[in-house]
C-alpha cells in the first residue's frame, strides 16, 4: 500500500527483474514487460477490491525497455553436425546426439531417466525445475548404447560442469582442425593472453539445431513448445526469432 509511482520506476530497473539469475546476462525486454503488466493487473485488482484505497502505482510507468535488435545464434548445419558426431565418441557423442535428436538442455542429461515399455524408450527427466517426459527416437537409444553408458541413467554418474566443459573442449578442438566453424579469441593461459580458434558452438546450440530442424520441417510452434518443455509459447517465438526463423 505504500508502494509509490517512483519506487515502481526502480522496481522496472532493478536487476531483480532486468538480470536472469547468476550470471546469465539480461532477460529478453519481452519478459521484462510481461512481468510489468503482471504486477500493474495485479494492482488494478487490489484497487477494486480496496474500494479504490490502493492504488496503482504502475499505471503511468513511462520506463520500458525498447526491443532490442535480435542476434541471429550460431547453429551447426548437417553436415557439422555429422563432422562433430564422426570426430567424438563414448559419452561426449551420447550427450550431443541426444541434445540434437530431442532438443535436451544439457542439464536435464543427468537426470534422465530411460524405461521400455512395449518395445519403446520412455524417458523422463527434470530442468530448470520442470519434468518432462516422452518417447526417445531408436537412434538416440542406439547412441547411448554404443558408448557403453547404463541403460535406465546413463548420464547419472558425470556432472553437468564437467560434462559441459568436455563437450566444449571437443568443440574448440574440432574448430582448430577446421572440421567445423571457428572464431577468433583472445584467451588468457597461465597470465599471458594467447590467440586461440574457439568454436562458434556450445552445448546450448545443439538444443537450436533441433528446434531449427523441427520447426523447419513442421512450422508448428506449438508442437515445438511441448518438446522444448517451454512453460508457454511466447518463450517458443522468442527463440524462434533468435534462430532467424520468424520475424
Amino acid at each position: 500500500t505504500a508502494l509509490r509511482y517512483a519506487d515502481a520506476v526502480k522496481f522496472t530497473q532493478s536487476a531483480l527483474l532486468t538480470q536472469k539469475e547468476g550470471n546469465a546476462g539480461q532477460r529478453a525486454p519481452e519478459s521484462i514487460r510481461r512481468d510489468i503488466a503482471a504486477v500493474s493487473a495485479l494492482y488494478t485488482e487490489l484497487f477494486k477490491l480496496s474500494e479504490s484505497r490502493i492504488v496503482n502505482p504502475f499505471i503511468r510507468i513511462g520506463h520500458k525497455p525498447k526491443k532490442q535488435e535480435t542476434h541471429i545464434k550460431d547453429v551447426p548445419t548437417g553436415e557439422e553436425l555429422a563432422a562433430i558426431l564422426a570426430n567424438t565418441s563414448g559419452i561426449v557423442r551420447a550427450a550431443i546426439y541426444a541434445m540434437a535428436g530431442r532438443g535436451f538442455r544439457i542439464g536435464a542429461l543427468k537426470e534422465l531417466h530411460l524405461q521400455t515399455r512395449n518395445g519403446k524408450t520412455i524417458f523422463e527427466t527434470r530442468t530448470k525445475g520442470k519434468g518432462q517426459s516422452g518417447t526417445l527416437a531408436a537412434d538416440i537409444v542406439e547412441a547411448i548404447a554404443s558408448a557403453g553408458l547404463p541403460k535406465i541413467e546413463p548420464f547419472a554418474g558425470i556432472s553437468t560442469a564437467t560434462l559441459t566443459m568436455r563437450i566444449e573442449r571437443t568443440l574448440d578442438k574440432l574448430a582448430e582442425q577446421g572440421i567445423i566453424s571457428g572464431r577468433e579469441a583472445t584467451l588468457t593461459i597461465n597470465g599471458k593472453p594467447t590467440a586461440r580458434t574457439c568454436s562458434k558452438f556450445s552445448c546450448h546450440s545443439f538444443r537450436h539445431y533441433f528446434a531449427v530442424k523441427e520447426y523447419r520441417e513442421t512450422g508448428d510452434i506449438e508442437r515445438l513448445r511441448k518438446l522444448l518443455n517451454h512453460a508457454n509459447v511466447n518463450t517458443t517465438q522468442i527463440y524462434l526469432q533468435s534462430l532467424g526463423l520468424i520475424d
